[in-house]
């Protein structure tokens, strides 16, 4: 008996750990680190419960949340744009987070946007639109709901070239933004669970 729970322990070990090894460099490159105090627990939440909704460094930083992350795929199935949204006391905040390191350069008009990053140029579909276009969507879902938005950018990227009314900003400033933000209601823990309920029991309409 006890060696077949040894077996299935070692088993999980090097599945999970396999796992884990596959996608740090994902969290790694991305927002995440950010938001979460560090790689494991980020890894248990998501891949072990199943529920990355929350975050111990963020219960310290802005409080009680929720946290939900979506993507925007083009007709190729790509990923084209990425987002995560804080359910938190100043109401819904959706931060589209970019993970190509650079000088952007572009404005609100722009078809697309350019990143210069050594001696090379990298176009990307213009973050203002699809961040509009998804925040419309969840501002349906909530007519009554105060909601900003955020384009984020790596901490080693240079943003003066953006010419935007979009607020832009590092990863490393998020957290400060989120706290900066003004509302004219405060939620309550029990008000920010109820608009997340809600949120994931309205999100396929946004498919």
């Amino acid at each position: 008996m006890h060696t077949v729970l040894y077996t299935i322990v070692i088993v999980l070990i090097i599945i999970y750990g396999f796992k884990a090894y596959q996608n740090y460099p994902s969290y790694k490159n991305s927002i995440l680190p950010t938001l979460f105090p560090n790689y494991f627990e980020f890894f248990w939440r998501m891949f072990i419960r199943k529920d990355a909704s929350n975050s111990s460094y963020l219960n310290k930083s802005i409080g009680n949340h929720k946290l939900s992350f979506a993507t925007i795929e083009n007709r190729q199935h790509q990923v084209t744009s990425k987002f995560v949204l804080f359910f938190y006391n100043k109401g819904i905040t959706i931060v589209e987070y970019l993970d190509y390191p650079g000088t952007y350069s572009g404005n609100d008009e722009d078809r697309s946007w350019i990143i210069k990053s050594n001696n090379k140029k990298i176009r990307i579909t213009n973050p203002i639109h699809e961040l509009q276009t998804y925040k419309n969507r969840i501002q349906k879902m909530f007519k009554d709901g105060q909601i900003s938005s955020v384009i984020a950018v790596k901490d080693d990227s240079e943003i003066d070239k953006i010419q935007t009314q979009t607020l832009c900003c590092k990863y490393k400033d998020v957290i400060t933004i989120l706290n900066n933000i003004q509302c004219e209601h405060t939620l309550s823990e029990s008000e920010i669970q109820n608009l997340f309920d809600s949120f994931n029991q309205k999100r396929s309409t946004l498919s």
